[in-house]
């Protein structure tokens, strides 16, 4: 843990910043994502999509997605509405600060591993049943968990501070006394610039080969088009808001940025973590029907439509109807 002696517990008491609206904002945001994750989770662990190594790997991401989303939207607001500083709670701060950085930096990996997937499924379909067929998606998963080991072990934690309401590699940003480029050199974490930029380049690269090759492929009908479609969406989505999560938070650990855009920054990690809910709830039909039959809504739904249709059915139609005045006629 770092040292807190340049102030008294009184003097670090003082300087707390508490604020009840950033807090709800990350706490009202990660319970939304969380909210919607846990059905999703349920279904991805049934025999139909777990024995499928993309959904398993969806399913590994998921869990991970969502233990973050517990540290980075209830730890931090609870942290904003305390206006908690490092030295404040510090076994909390490290605690939770470790625990970040190794879910974020095992969400990295996990990302990078199903876009691969994703990309050889349909470039090289031999290749990645050959690779991830089986076992194999379980060794492959492996490799995002000792990351989290290590970053949680071997690497600073990123604590909160209520200086600019985010996380930060540097316990005493903001705090009078301690010079920011001169401690940002201190605490820098060269494992997560790494991480970070790694993560972008990889998920940059791979969906670009996807998406291009998926443009070039003739499609032989207008749902071949819009499956197409959905895919670059879904793609330029999940590149985007983890990729400029990942850069931008690397910037934040080497220049002085504004509280606006570490505020952001904070609220793109949770995106980054809770977005893929949406995508597969809209653009994922399979898991989107698996969510409806699991609330029963798909059957309610389809009884509801054969209900009405025989009712529709039952109505004759207006030439088969013999009304007075035809007979007279």
């Amino acid at each position: 843990m770092y040292n807190c002696s340049k102030y008294t517990f009184d003097e670090w008491e003082a300087m707390r910043k508490p604020s009840l609206v950033m807090g709800l904002v990350y706490i009202c945001g990660g319970s939304v994502y969380c909210i919607l994750y846990i059905p999703i989770l349920v279904v991805l662990m049934k025999k139909t999509f777990f024995n499928r190594p993309c959904y398993r790997i969806m399913l590994y991401l998921g869990i991970v997605d969502i233990s973050c989303l517990q540290v980075i939207s209830y730890g931090t607001g609870y942290f904003a509405i305390r206006g908690t500083l490092y030295c404040n709670e510090r076994t909390l701060s490290h605690v939770l600060g470790s625990l970040a950085i190794a879910f974020w930096a095992t969400s990295c990996v996990a990302c990078c591993l199903l876009a691969i997937n994703r990309c050889l499924t349909v470039l090289k379909p031999k290749i990645a049943a050959c690779l991830f067929s089986g076992w194999r998606t379980n060794v492959f998963l492996c490799l995002p968990t000792m990351n989290f080991i290590y970053f949680f072990f071997f690497t600073p934690p990123v604590v909160f501070s209520s200086n600019r309401y985010a996380n930060f590699f540097n316990p005493f940003i903001d705090v009078p006394g301690f010079d920011f480029h001169t401690e940002e050199k201190r605490y820098d974490s060269t494992a997560h610039t790494v991480n970070n930029l790694t993560d972008a380049f990889v998920l940059c690269c791979t969906y670009a080969i996807f998406c291009f090759y998926v443009s070039k492929a003739k499609a032989n009908s207008e749902s071949a088009r819009g499956h197409i479609n959905r895919t670059f969406i879904q793609a330029a989505i999940i590149c985007s808001i983890n990729g400029v999560a990942a850069v931008v938070c690397v910037i934040m650990q080497f220049i002085e940025t504004p509280m606006a855009l570490n505020i952001f920054v904070q609220i793109s990690w949770q995106a980054s973590h809770g977005s893929p809910v949406f995508i597969y709830l809209i653009m994922n039909k399979s898991i989107r029907n698996a969510v409806l039959e699991l609330f029963c809504l798909k059957a309610r739904q389809a009884v509801s439509n054969s209900s009405a249709l025989s009712k529709f059915k039952s109505v004759p139609k207006p030439n088969q109807v013999t009304t007075h005045s035809s007979t007279i006629s």
